[in-house]
């Protein structure tokens, strides 16, 4: 598990650490009736009540104090919520500490239908970016437990600096080599994964497909679709619009 290092700082880190997670669930659905008991359990699983319970999870987990909350439900399907926070407990009508460390988390979700080939998706975004000591690394499995996604498209990327109380520049707090080692091993079991990782530009990616949908390989028109999700572009060589 990702763990922080033992650093000094001189005054406060100033790291500014964004993990974007883009997590699909992909489900067969040939029917008006099948489609419509998708988008309900997504409606009602995944509304913003609920979205908001799992950032107040997580903000419990990394130590982090709430400043402000805010959720929408969409019509006719989607939901979004956004949580503003800081590292240490903090008066809040004394507002100076906490841009030291500020930070955020949003959840925005999107369901969608292909028509002709029977399949509907759920696509939910999540950006947590969080300065100071605290880390979006150290939930991966708390997300992913909730969320439970067929196809995972993770991005971490590290910006500004601060110094040691020597004066030196600190580029990254946190050895990372793989966002792989952030999920526990029962986790990392149920999914095949890959990294894209560009460490001297501070950027690293992963992508993960769940082993469930192995059992879609022999229907070609659906496995091309996963496929594109995963690898996020269109094997009919279209043109951006």
């Amino acid at each position: 598990m990702i763990k922080n290092k033992c650093l000094s700082f001189h005054g406060f880190n100033n790291l500014a650490k964004s993990l974007d997670l883009n997590l699909y669930t992909v489900q067969r659905t040939a029917t008006d009736e099948e489609r419509r008991d998708f988008i309900t359990y997504i409606d009602e699983r995944f509304n913003s009540s609920n979205l908001r319970t799992l950032m107040e999870e997580i903000c419990s987990n990394i130590d982090a104090t709430i400043l402000g909350v805010s959720t929408y439900d969409y019509d006719p399907h989607g939901a979004s919520a956004l949580i503003l926070l800081a590292e240490e407990d903090i008066n809040l009508h004394q507002k100076t500490t906490a841009h030291l460390d500020k930070s955020h988390i949003s959840l925005h979700t999107y369901p969608e239908h292909h028509q002709s080939i029977g399949i509907s998706t759920f696509r939910l975004d999540i950006t947590m970016s969080t300065c100071g000591n605290i880390s979006p690394l150290t939930v991966m499995d708390k997300i992913f437990n909730f969320f439970e996604p067929h196809i995972a498209i993770l991005d971490y990327r590290v910006r500004g600096y601060t110094r040691d109380i020597r004066g030196k520049k600190v580029f990254e707090d946190i050895k990372v080599d793989s966002l792989q080692e952030c999920f526990s091993e029962d986790t990392l079991n149920e999914y095949t994964a890959e990294d894209f990782n560009r460490p001297e530009l501070r950027s690293y990616t992963t992508r993960l497909i769940h082993k469930d949908l192995d059992s879609f390989r022999l229907e070609t028109d659906l496995w091309n679709e996963i496929e594109e999700i995963y690898l996020e572009r269109s094997f009919g060589g279209g043109e951006v619009v």
